[in-house]
């Protein structure tokens, strides 16, 4: 029965690692017709109003209530709603009241009004709009050619083209940054290499903080420009926090051994046994496990059970090396022909768990010694939960 708990828990934890869900909301609820016979006004911040909750944070939605009301001016469809789009190519032009978000691989927003925040995610993004809002972009090559209240963004290569500005900030990381437009506040580039090309309209009005290298063409328009230095932790004692991550460690190879102790107490083993070739069977094991499960994944058929496997098989590692200390004690225990106590038995075994520990930290050689053990941890759990139960006879006089 034992046993079967113990099975049946691996189960569970792998079940709540393979649980997930995810939700897509559509642009509008209902399309509802209303007169438009009026002029469309979309109030831009300019960072002195009670507008936003905080400096530099948009709130995620300033309507909560809205109903989904939409209409066509223009041959422009007019949305009075939240809108969440998730495809491969976005192409999004319509005026929105409310907030944007996009994910795809080629995403482009030339929408001429945003009252609320854009968010866009994907691996080219272009955006050409006007947003009121914030705009926060993040993808493999971004270009922004748009005003807004701030600008965030994050890739390989940022461009902020010369019709960009923005009322507040505009905040860039990436690995290259080209900067041609305008911030009403402050820039600062977090990115490897900087290029500021702005013609006589770009600049910052405030001050401009980099890191890594930084070429300006023209600093005309531009105030201070501030170095910003990465910060450097030093370590003051490593062997301080070794110990402390061994004793961490350890706590958790108490449990673990305490736990498998238990559950393995009447285990009796008669036979003779092969140590070397139960190491080896542990490495092969190790190395096919895996490899079943990624065919099974390939087949499609068989993902459910590959992800299982998979998920397992992690679980089984991480307690496979207190599981090898406790048999190690055993073994040491059953040559020497040595009885004691089951709490000599286990103070053997968290001794022997924090001698691997040391002997990981040895190069190349640690890691191999670990991997070794691990491995043969490995083979003792599936040994201990697919062994073959034997049929004995009770006799009674």
């Amino acid at each position: 029965m034992k046993k079967k708990s113990f099975l049946k828990t691996l189960l569970v934890l792998a079940i709540v690692l393979l649980i997930s869900t995810s939700a897509f909301a559509t642009e509008v609820n209902d399309n509802m017709e209303v007169s438009a016979n009026q002029d469309v006004e979309m109030p831009v911040l300019d960072g002195t109003t009670d507008e936003i909750s905080e400096d530099g944070i948009m709130p995620i939605s300033d309507y909560p209530d809205r109903n989904g009301i939409s209409y066509e001016e223009g041959g422009i469809e007019f949305l009075e709603d939240d809108v969440y789009l998730c495809s491969e190519d976005i192409v999004y032009d319509k005026l929105v009241d409310g907030n944007v978000y996009l994910i795809g691989k080629n995403v482009t927003v030339s929408s001429q009004a945003i009252s609320g925040n854009l968010f866009v995610f994907g691996e080219s993004v272009k955006i050409d709009a006007s947003v009121s809002g914030s705009i926060y972009a993040f993808g493999n090559n971004v270009e922004i050619n748009s005003g807004a209240n701030d600008i965030y963004a994050a890739g390989n290569k940022v461009i902020i083209g010369e019709n960009s500005y923005s009322y507040r900030d505009i905040r860039v990381f990436a690995e290259t940054c080209e900067f041609k437009g305008y911030s009403y506040r402050n820039f600062y580039s977090m990115s490897n290499k900087t290029n500021i090309n702005s013609n006589t309209a770009g600049g910052v009005a405030g001050r401009t903080f980099y890191s890594g290298e930084i070429d300006i063409k023209n600093d005309q328009n531009f105030g201070e420009v501030i170095p910003v230095e990465p910060i450097v932790i030093e370590k003051k004692s490593d062997t301080f926090s070794d110990v402390i991550s061994i004793l961490a460690k350890a706590f958790t190879a108490i449990v673990i051994i305490l736990v498998w102790s238990n559950i393995t107490k009447n285990k009796e083993n008669s036979e003779k046994e092969n140590y070397i070739i139960d190491v080896l069977v542990g490495l092969g094991l190790t190395i096919l496990v895996p490899i079943i499960a990624l065919v099974l994944v390939v087949t499609l058929v068989g993902i459910p059970i590959g992800l299982l496997i998979v998920a397992l098989y992690v679980i089984a590692l991480c307690i496979s090396v207190p599981i090898a200390s406790l048999e190690i004690a055993r073994i040491i225990l059953k040559l020497t022909k040595k009885t004691c106590s089951n709490l000599m038995k286990f103070v053997l075994a968290l001794a022997i768990y924090l001698v691997i520990e040391l002997i990981g930290f040895i190069p190349t050689v640690g890691g191999i010694i670990t991997f070794i053990v691990m491995a043969y941890g490995f083979k003792v759990i599936l040994s201990t939960i697919f062994v073959k139960k034997e049929n004995k006879e009770v006799v009674s006089e």
